[in-house]
C-alpha cells in the first residue's frame, strides 16, 4: 500500500538524489565513467535529448523559391519521379528503408534492455553490464515491444493527419486553411506529449517494478497505477519539477558543449591548417593530420557530452527512484543507499 507521506517528499528527493549521484561517483574511476557513459549513450544522451531530436533540424525551408510559387510544378515534379523509377530503383529505395528501420529496431532493443541494466547498475551499485544484460534481456525486449506499439500509434494518426493536409498542396496546389493546419499541429503536439509521458512514465517507474517484482509489463504497470493515483499530487509534482530540471539541464550542457566546442575547435582547426598546408607537398602527412584534427574536434566534443551526462542521468534516475520508494516501500530498490543518504 502507498505510504503516509507529506506532499512534499517529490521536493525533497532532490537534495537526496544530489547525495546519492556524489556518492555513487565517489571516487572518481575512468573505467567506471566509460562503462557508464556507454550505457547512457543508448539512454538519450544529455539531458534526455536522443538522436531524433538530433535528425529534426535538417535545415531551413527556402520560401523564396520560385518553383514553390507554381501551383504546378510540384505535382509534375513528384509524378515525374514515380514515373521516372524503374523496379531495380524501387527496389534498392524499399532494401534501404528496410535496412535503416532494422537498425532503428535494433539499437531501440538495446537501449531498451540498458533501461533494465542502467536501473540494475544504481540498484547494486556495480556495473556489471554482460551479467545484467543475461538477467534482464527478456524484460528488455517486453519492452521494446510496448515501445513500438506506442510507436505505431504515435506515428499513424501523425501521418494520416500529415497526408490529409499536405496531400492537397501537392496534387492540385491548395493550401489547407489556416484552422485545419491549427487543429492538425494541435492532434500532433498532443499525440506527442501523451505518448512522451506514458513512455517516460513506462521506463522511469514501471521499469523499477519490473525489476523488484520480476513481471511483466503490463502487470508491473497494474502495480504502480494504484500507488499514482493514491498519490497523485506527488507524481504531478515530480512532473512539474522534471518539465523544469529538463529545460535547466538542457540549457547548461547547450552552454557546455558549445564552450567546449569552442575550445577543441582551435587545436583542430590549427591541425587541419597544418595538414592542408603539408597536403600540397605530401599527401600522406596531410591527409593523416586531416582526419587528426576530426578526431580531436570529435572525440572532445564527445568526451564532454559523456563527462557531463553520466552525473545528470545518474541523478534522474536515483530522483525518480527516491520518489517511487517514498510513495511505495514495496517498491523501493535503493533502501541501502535511501539509509545511507538521509542518515547523513
Amino acid at each position: 500500500m502507498p505510504s503516509n507521506i507529506d506532499s512534499v517528499s517529490a521536493i525533497q528527493d532532490i537534495t537526496d538524489a544530489i547525495r546519492a549521484t556524489t556518492a555513487f561517483l565517489s571516487p572518481p574511476d575512468i573505467q567506471q565513467y566509460v562503462k557508464l557513459g556507454f550505457l547512457i549513450v543508448f539512454l538519450g544522451g544529455v539531458g534526455g535529448i536522443g538522436p531524433v531530436q538530433l535528425l529534426t533540424g535538417i535545415g531551413n525551408v527556402d520560401t523564396d523559391n520560385p518553383v514553390m510559387d507554381e501551383p504546378g510544378s510540384n505535382t509534375a515534379s513528384f509524378s515525374d519521379m514515380l514515373t521516372t523509377l524503374d523496379n531495380s530503383e524501387l527496389s534498392l529505395i524499399i532494401g534501404v528503408v528496410v535496412v535503416i528501420l532494422l537498425c532503428f529496431i535494433g539499437l531501440l532493443a538495446v537501449g531498451s534492455i540498458f533501461e533494465f541494466i542502467f536501473v540494475e547498475v544504481l540498484r547494486q551499485e556495480r556495473i556489471k553490464i554482460r551479467a545484467y544484460w543475461r538477467q534482464w534481456w527478456r524484460q528488455g525486449l517486453r519492452l521494446l515491444g510496448f515501445r513500438l506499439v506506442v510507436g505505431a500509434l504515435t506515428v499513424i494518426p501523425i501521418a494520416v493527419i500529415a497526408l490529409t493536409v499536405v496531400i492537397p498542396l501537392i496534387t492540385s496546389g491548395n493550401s489547407p486553411s489556416f484552422g485545419v493546419v491549427i487543429f492538425a499541429l494541435g492532434i500532433c503536439v498532443t499525440t506527442i506529449i501523451l505518448s512522451g509521458l506514458l513512455t517516460g512514465l513506462i521506463k522511469t517507474f514501471v521499469v523499477p517494478v519490473m525489476i523488484i517484482q520480476d513481471e511483466t509489463l503490463l502487470t508491473a504497470w497494474q502495480r504502480f497505477w494504484p500507488t499514482v493515483r493514491s498519490e497523485w499530487k506527488e507524481y504531478s509534482i515530480y512532473l512539474i519539477i522534471r518539465f523544469v530540471l529538463q529545460l535547466i539541464i538542457g540549457i547548461a550542457t547547450g552552454l557546455i558543449l558549445t564552450l567546449s566546442t569552442i575550445i577543441f575547435a582551435i587545436p583542430a582547426i590549427l591541425i587541419l591548417a597544418a595538414g592542408i598546408l603539408l597536403g600540397e607537398a605530401t599527401g600522406i602527412i596531410g591527409i593523416t593530420l586531416i582526419i587528426g584534427a576530426i578526431f580531436v574536434f570529435a572525440f572532445g566534443i564527445l568526451s564532454t557530452a559523456i563527462l557531463a551526462a553520466v552525473p545528470i542521468q545518474i541523478f534522474l534516475r536515483y530522483y525518480a527512484l527516491f520518489l517511487l520508494g517514498d510513495t511505495n516501500s514495496r517498491f523501493d530498490l535503493i533502501t541501502d543507499r535511501r539509509m545511507s543518504v538521509r542518515k547523513s
